[in-house]
């Protein structure tokens, strides 16, 4: 059963009204003095979220189990937490890889947007922080000063562990992630021409998307399309035995 993709207007917009938090608590530096992470890195943060925000514009959609969010967005949240575990290559694979254990595979597309969502997923983490931070300053006398340090002091730190995260993710090899955790790139591989396995990366991401295109025309899966055009091209002759010759014929010309 094909899963319906979603809008991602909604999360882009979740992603803007967390911002405003985190420009909120900016604005107010003098009275916050706890959070150094955002007073230092503010610049840095809003060129992130401007890159991530253009990145899911492109992207437009992807699969969503409630109709809401995109179901990547979860899977990042789960990947992300609070910070508190090191985000590495090996735990991203780990997380990814017993997602889909159940045979419930990620698409080219959500593997092709990860990157920008694990960073959104950073970046909602702060503004959420920063929104209870803000929520404190309106207590007036319902809490007491050492209170609202206290939790200021316990907000910055939740802050400062998700900017090292977001920061982290510049280190990690996603393509490598892409080819490891791919299932029709496991098909694209075993390509009856040999020629797939030395294509450059701009090829290998041109035939990825060219995948994902004649897929949702066909209303069909992008492992089972995979796999129906590797068989045609293994009953082929010469250089119609590469996958690559279909992927662009079909797109060309409809599938």
């Amino acid at each position: 059963m094909l899963m319906k993709n979603v809008s991602l207007k909604k999360t882009i917009k979740l992603i803007d009204d967390s911002f405003l938090y985190i420009e909120d608590i900016y604005s107010q530096r003098r009275r916050t003095p706890e959070f150094i992470w955002i007073n230092d890195n503010i610049i840095k943060l809003t060129r992130i979220k401007k890159s991530v925000v253009a990145g899911l514009k492109k992207r437009r959609e992807l699969p969503s189990d409630d109709g809401d969010y995109p179901r990547l967005l979860s899977l990042c949240k789960s990947i992300i937490g609070d910070g508190d575990v090191a985000i590495t290559e090996d735990r991203i694979k780990s997380a990814l890889g017993e997602f889909q254990s159940s045979g419930d595979y990620l698409t080219v597309g959500e593997l092709f947007s990860l990157r920008d969502m694990l960073a959104a997923r950073c970046l909602i983490g702060i503004g959420d922080a920063c929104r209870d931070a803000t929520l404190n300053f309106s207590q007036g006398e319902m809490a007491t000063a050492v209170d609202i340090a206290e939790m200021h002091s316990s907000a910055s730190s939740l802050v400062g562990r998700l900017i090292k995260t977001l920061y982290k993710l510049d280190s990690i090899d996603f393509t490598s992630i892409f080819e490891a955790i791919s299932i029709t790139e496991s098909e694209f591989l075993l390509d009856p021409a040999g020629v797939y396995v030395n294509c450059d990366a701009d090829t290998k991401n041109m035939y990825r998307r060219k995948l994902a295109e004649i897929a949702k025309r066909s209303h069909a899966g992008e492992y089972e399309t995979a796999k129906r055009l590797r068989s045609i091209a293994e009953r082929a002759e010469g250089r119609q035995r590469h996958i690559g010759y279909y992927l662009m014929k079909y797109t060309e010309r409809g599938a």
